[in-house]
This record gives C-alpha cells, structure tokens and sequence, in this order.
C-alpha cells in the first residue's frame, strides 16, 4: 500500500483502505495520513484523516476518517457494546432508512465505507471526512441561532421520521435492527448511571436557594432532586404512549457537525454524527437537550412553537416520502407536544447542576 505522511494506521484501518480505493475506482492509490485527534479528546476511540489518491493525480481525492477503538475501551463492556452500535448503525440502520425513505445526497449523516466492529480488536469504522467540503462543528461558547436550530432539527427530523417509517413498514426488520443496538433496559439503566455524576451537582439547588425562596418552596425542591435519577431514567427509556423511533441518544453540539458557504460563512446544512449511544426512546430525548441546553432564553421565547412545528412538518414529509399515507397515525403533533411538555420539567431539573 503506497503511503505518506509520518502516520501509520493500526492494521485493521490498513487492510480495509485497498478494497475501499478499488470499490471508488482508484487504480493506482496512495494514502496519506494524519492525525484527527488530539490526546484526550476522546475515551473510546482515536481518529484519522486519509486521503486517498491515484498518484499520477487523474482523480478527485477521496477524504475519509477512521475511528479506532482504544484499548482502555475494548476492555470496558459498555464501551465495547457502544461502539458495537455505532457499528451497526452505520453498516444496517441508515442504508435501510435512506432506502425506505428514498434519501439521496446530501445526507443528514456522513457515508460509511467500511464497518469492522466483530472479531478480536482493534475495532474501525471508516466514513466520509466532510471537513473538505465545508463541515466544522459550532462554537459551543455562543448559543444556537435561529438559522443553526432549523437545520439541526431537519437533520434529526429526517433521522427519526426515516426511523419511524422502518418500523411502521418493515417491522420486522426494524425489530432486529433495534435489538442489534443492545439498548435493553439493563444496558440503559448502566448509561444512566454512568451520567448520574455529572448530575449530582444538581442535589445542592435546593440548598443554594433555600434563604432567598424559604422553607416550603426548600421542601418542595428537596423532594423533586431527590427523584431526579428515577427521572433522567425514564427520560432514557421509551414512551410508554408509543410514538417512539431509534433516536440519537446523546444529541449535542459535540455531536453534529455544520456546513458554512466558502465565502460568505453562513450556515447551509447539519449532518448527525456519533452515534454510539442510540437506542429505542422517545424524539423528545434528543431535541430537548439540544434545544433547551444550547438557546438562549430570547430564541426560545419568541420561536419555540414554530421549531417544535418546523421539525415536526419534516419528521412528517419524511414519512410520506416512506410511503406511510398517514403520518399523524405515527407521530402526531398532540404526540409531540404532550411529550415535550412533560420531559422538559424532567430534562430542566436533571441539567440544572450540569449547567
């Protein structure tokens, strides 16, 4: 395999980096590498940028990205199980929504080019660097602006409306994609332990307010933290009402990346990615972190129903395009807005110590 650059891959990237240059008509590669990731950015896997090119240059550079696990997560189960997921969410989940979807080009998430998540590790997954092509994350210093908030929301909308049109019209093959994720409710009782201490901070609220509201609003606020990990527990596990789908899981601005135009810099579209923590769950656990932690108050005052709406008019086109002739049969906007309202209160007090 011709290579440059200072970087050498681990072998299981390496061996799958030929099969994937022929597959893309490249007839004589080479492949540079570099590093995508920094010491400590991440605790499950480690990144790499490739470019693959013909060396005589009569083709278009193809850009990729390979995620590789760490040996300190293939040694923790629930960091095994979680790539395992992304894995398979990327190698059957989304090829089987844009099918029924009949989604095309641009994408709400990168393409996947290789999936190797079985056998003994190293585990990778090889996907699309869309960096090239204008994609970076959002300063997570400054809250979402109107424009990057509509975008996010097709993106999910898109993601959970293909999600639901798969399990309405290919139930079986839905069930057994679902169950490949392994977010049973013992796996999702261990993630929603693993969270609960950056939550515990919020046990002090009570204390911190108690000589400005008094001691009947001090008791009242005792008990409702008191109830918070049987809280963000539920919040992780399905709607018992129905109106579920394979959501994200952990739906935040780490999590998505934007394409800004070249010259003028605004915001054109928002791709998922990461997606090592979906499971089965309710829509409203992906879009109330992301809209409640990362607004300001002004935005949601003043545009919060037409968001709910324009995310809810795009879940529904997404299930026509799927051929479901009644969409409010599957996810209706009362639906919507019952399960946002409840979750709020929930979601609100579990993040006000993380906040």
């Amino acid at each position: 395999m011709a290579a440059s650059g200072d970087l050498a891959v681990p072998r299981v990237v390496e061996a799958a980096l030929p099969a994937i240059a022929a597959r893309e008509g490249f007839t004589r590669p080479g492949f540079h590498v570099e590093s995508g990731s920094n010491d400590g950015d991440g605790y499950m896997s480690v990144m790499y940028c490739i470019r693959v090119q013909n060396e005589d240059g009569d083709k278009d550079a193809l850009h990729l990205v390979s995620k590789v696990t760490t040996p300190s997560a293939e040694g923790a189960p629930m960091m095994s199980r979680m790539f395992a997921a992304e894995g398979s969410v990327y190698s059957q989940l989304l090829p089987a929504m844009e099918e029924i979807a009949g989604m095309r080009a641009p994408l709400p998430w990168p393409r996947s080019y290789h999936v190797a998540v079985t056998g003994p590790p190293p585990h990778c997954l090889v996907l699309r660097d869309l960096r090239p092509d204008g994609f970076a994350m959002v300063d997570r210093k400054k809250p979402l602006d109107l424009q990057h908030c509509r975008l996010m929301l097709r993106a999910i909308a898109r993601f959970h409306g293909a999600g639901m049109a798969l399990q309405h019209l290919r139930p079986d093959a839905f069930r057994a994609m679902r169950d490949a994720l392994g977010a049973d409710l013992a796996a999702v009782e261990e993630t929603a332990n693993n969270f609960m201490r950056f939550l515990a901070p919020g046990q002090a609220v009570p204390d911190l307010v108690r000589c400005r509201f008094g001691e009947v609003v001090y008791a009242k606020l005792k008990d409702m933290f008191t109830n918070i990990p049987n809280e963000f527990l539920d919040f992780m596990l399905p709607d018992p009402e129905g109106g579920n789908t394979i959501v994200h899981g952990d739906f935040h601005l780490n999590n998505i990346l934007y394409q800004y135009e070249k010259d003028t810099g605004a915001v054109q579209d928002c791709v998922l990615i990461d997606f090592q923590m979906a499971r089965y769950g309710c829509p409203a656990s992906d879009l109330l972190p992301m809209l409640m932690a990362f607004t300001d108050k002004a935005l949601r005052d003043e545009h919060w129903q037409g968001l709910l709406r324009g995310y809810h008019d795009e879940l529904q086109a997404t299930l026509r395009a799927a051929g479901c002739e009644d969409p409010d049969a599957i996810y209706s906007w009362e639906r919507l807005t019952v399960t946002v309202s409840s979750y709020s209160y929930k979601l609100g007090l579990s993040w006000l110590g993380v906040a």
